[in-house]
């Protein structure tokens, strides 16, 4: 069962269950979004935190995910998005700065995500997703 705290600017939920016990703490900018999370274990370990960064049309520019001792879990992303806040692009890096995968959004007439196209570290095709179809760039080509 999960239990919540309000703190100045924030917020604090505990979960109990079975085989779940950790502590996640959040922090809020003053329009209200999540500018900062926290998660512990029962016994207190930072377990990871992520940062979140807006611009003015409230639209989320760069969100940061950092685990403890773990750079291969470590990781901050870039997103480009058009005025109206449609995210357009996705730019994911390694925490030593080298560029992880680029990921492409195409959305329909109704603005709705039609299609991500996402390349590899060296700009080769990785995968694409449209609507309800995946597929994966393997060595022998496209399944």
């Amino acid at each position: 069962m999960g239990q919540a705290w309000m703190f100045l600017n924030g917020l604090a939920e505990k979960y109990t269950l079975a085989d779940v016990n950790y502590l996640k703490r959040y922090e809020y900018n003053i329009l209200g979004q999540v500018i900062k999370l926290i998660n512990y274990s029962s016994e207190g370990k930072l377990l990871y935190s992520e940062l979140f960064k807006y611009d003015e049309q409230k639209v989320l520019l760069k969100f940061t995910h950092t685990v403890p001792d773990s750079t291969n879990k470590s990781y901050q992303a870039i997103y480009s998005s058009e005025v109206k806040g449609k995210r357009l692009s996705e730019r994911v890096y390694a925490p030593n700065g080298y560029i992880l995968y680029t990921s492409k959004f195409a959305y329909d007439s109704e603005n709705q995500l039609m299609e991500e196209v996402r390349y590899n570290y060296s700009g080769a095709f990785d995968f694409k997703r449209a609507s309800n179809m995946f597929m994966i760039k393997q060595a022998t080509g496209l399944h």
